[in-house]
């Protein structure tokens, strides 16, 4: 398991994501102290937060990614 990996498992396992819609989720900040947003848009996920606008990735859409792949198997 590589660090974003490890990252975005360490977001869902601390319930710092929270579905607000169909394709709407919010997900807390490491420090709790701040919310992101990560929509769905076609097929892609997409965060307000920096690491996103910068890289294009991070673990707020990992996190909401690995949760969409579990509902998808065990639904």
């Amino acid at each position: 398991m590589d660090n974003k990996e490890m990252r975005a498992w360490t977001v869902i396992m601390n319930n710092s994501v929270e579905r607000k819609g169909n394709d709407v989720w919010t997900v807390k900040s490491s420090d709790g102290t701040k919310q992101y947003t990560v929509i769905r848009w076609s097929d892609e996920l997409k965060c307000d937060c920096l690491g996103f606008r910068h890289y294009k990735n991070c673990k707020h859409t990992n996190a909401v990614r690995k949760m969409l792949d579990i509902a998808r198997h065990n639904g």
